[in-house]
């Protein structure tokens, strides 16, 4: 099983703190689970940090060695003996492009060497793991790149959600020509820290989750009798946060993403939906 979410957050100083608040609510991973590895941003460069076992959100907050960040990725898989952990843990990064996914892409792995051929030489040196995962991130690439979007940190979610969204859908059609019996079960998500962008084909859940301000921190101390004149305080109530997961520990308190739907989420943290 592989298990990922993404979380994208108004104010960047508070990000340990809604992983707290997450605790319980998500899982993170099973025991299995040999290939762990997290992302978020520091000055516009991706931090990535790499973990041999899954771990829970209260270890993940305390060992998570970002500092302040808007968006975080996380993504938990078992690698099969012999397969390099150094190359193939997600989420996968190119330039300021963060990316995971979730689900078997049906009978795609006899098309794998099509899908490489089709991208542009600079991001077929780029792949180096061995799963098919990193090949459908250098497919959304190669489409953002086409799109003139590949080094536009400007680019509006709805952009980049509607080109995951066409990323999957080709690599459904794809998978269809090499003669797949059945629909693949795909999750995607990917951020560039100004936007995250989700998108879900086939029956594999989705969910989303948005988390409003609250007046309470065990980490920071705050208690609902302070004050809000405080800083600190003013922050924590005024912060919102947007949650997508693969697999949440209460999914009927969630919201599940439609099949066929990519969603995106901007600074404002508003939540737009596209059909695939």
């Amino acid at each position: 099983m592989s298990v990922a979410f993404g979380v994208f957050t108004s104010d960047p100083n508070l990000l340990r703190c809604e992983l707290l608040r997450l605790v319980g609510e998500l899982s993170s991973g099973e025991s299995a689970c040999n290939a762990v590895g997290v992302g978020s941003y520091a000055q516009d460069e991706i931090l990535f940090q790499q973990f041999r076992s899954a771990l829970d959100l209260e270890s993940l907050s305390r060992r998570w060695m970002g500092a302040e960040s808007a968006a975080l990725l996380y993504h938990a898989s078992e690698l099969s003996l012999g397969i390099s952990a150094e190359e193939n843990t997600q989420p996968f990064r190119y330039r300021q492009w963060m990316f995971c996914q979730t689900g078997p892409v049906a009978h795609l792995r006899g098309a794998a060497a099509h899908l490489t051929s089709s991208l542009p030489d600079f991001l077929r040196r780029h792949v180096q793991g061995e799963g098919i995962a990193e090949l459908v991130f250098a497919l959304f690439l190669k489409l953002l790149r086409e799109s003139g979007r590949l080094d536009d940190e400007s680019i509006g979610p709805e952009q980049a959600a509607v080109l995951l969204g066409k990323t999957i859908r080709q690599v459904e059609e794809l998978s269809a020509r090499m003669g797949s019996p059945v629909a693949s079960a795909v999750n995607c998500l990917a951020t560039n820290g100004s936007v995250l962008v989700a998108a879900r084909h086939g029956a594999l859940p989705l969910y989303y989750r948005l988390l409003e301000g609250s007046a309470h921190c065990p980490r920071c101390g705050i208690r609902p009798s302070m004050p809000e004149t405080l800083p600190l305080v003013r922050a924590h109530r005024r912060r919102r946060t947007v949650v997508l997961a693969s697999h949440p520990t209460r999914p009927s308190s969630w919201m599940e993403v439609e099949n066929q739907t990519a969603i995106a989420i901007g600074r404002d943290l508003s939540l737009q939906r596209f059909n695939i």
